[in-house]
C-alpha cells in the first residue's frame, strides 16, 4: 500500500480445543465453533494501531480496512 510493505495481523480465536483431546473431528468442529461464538476472536494488535519494524508496517484488518478506506 503506497510503496510501504503492510502485513494484517489475523484475527484469532480466544480459545480453541487443545489438539491433545482425544475427540472425533465432528466434535471438534463443532466445539471450536461454539467457542468462537461464544468467546469471539483477539488480535495482539490493537484497531487503530500500527507497528513498523523497518520498512513493514504491522496491523490488524480493521485498521488496515480503516487506512485503505481512506487512502482512495
Amino acid at each position: 500500500m503506497l510503496g510501504v510493505k503492510v502485513v494484517v495481523s489475523p484475527d484469532l480465536p480466544k480459545m480453541v480445543l487443545s489438539q491433545d483431546v482425544p475427540v472425533t473431528d465432528e466434535f471438534r468442529r463443532e466445539i471450536d465453533a461454539w467457542m468462537l461464538d461464544f468467546f469471539g476472536t483477539w488480535n495482539m494488535l490493537p484497531d487503530g494501531e500500527c507497528y513498523t519494524a523497518g520498512a513493514v508496517v504491522y496491523m490488524n484488518p480493521r485498521t488496515f480496512a480503516r487506512l485503505r478506506a481512506a487512502s482512495l
